[in-house]
């Protein structure tokens, strides 16, 4: 089966310049040029009353890295974010609905990405939430990607996993994405998670 693509949508370029990102997070490999295979992640807080947000982290990883970096995660909490995600979220039938609209030339990201992929919740009632895709090269990969998972998701997800897991989580975020001490513990009392 042929692997749909488009180009990488803004949203999920770099904020701070608009441009892909061109290597990955942890082992600093070349993603655009070679080809490579990776995930794209955005943390975002919103602030309604101001009608802004910020990127809270964003980042790059290439799918090795991230299969490494779920392997120092627990079997409880690998087996709790498999079920989680099957109770919530009919991934067949949305890979399957993405896929149609493509082939029709109908696809548009901000249909995927406009409510949480866990509760439905609107993106504009959400105070936190994550967004993430999956991409080749220059290209998103239309897969069960892109998503967004608003915090009360994130938080609900939270609770089923193990200290050891989330442990992990929060000490790859403060290795690689060199967070302040505010923001660090802002994200501790959150629910914000690597995915």
């Amino acid at each position: 089966m042929q692997q749909l693509s488009i180009p990488i949508p803004p949203v999920f370029k770099q904020k701070f310049n608009g441009k892909a990102f061109s290597h990955c997070l942890v082992c600093e490999k070349e993603l655009i040029a070679s080809g490579a295979h990776y995930l794209i992640e955005k943390a975002v807080r919103r602030y309604k009353d101001y009608n802004s947000e910020d990127i809270v982290f964003e980042y790059a990883i290439c799918t090795d890295c991230h299969q490494q970096m779920l392997v120092h995660y627990s079997e409880e909490s690998l087996e709790a974010m498999r079920l989680f995600f099957a109770e919530h979220v009919d991934f067949r039938l949305r890979q399957d609905t993405m896929r149609d609209m493509a082939e029709k030339d109908a696809f548009d990201t901000g249909d995927w990405i406009r409510n949480c992929l866990v509760k439905g919740t609107p993106i504009e009632n959400l105070d936190e939430y994550q967004m993430g895709c999956e991409c080749i090269g220059d290209r998103m990969i239309i897969s069960s990607m892109p998503y967004i998972i608003g915090g009360p998701a994130i938080d609900e997800l939270t609770m089923q996993l193990s200290n050891e897991t989330i442990d992990q989580m929060r000490g790859l975020m403060d290795k690689f994405l060199g967070l302040p001490p505010d923001l660090r513990k802002l994200l501790n009392d959150s629910g914000i998670l690597i995915l």
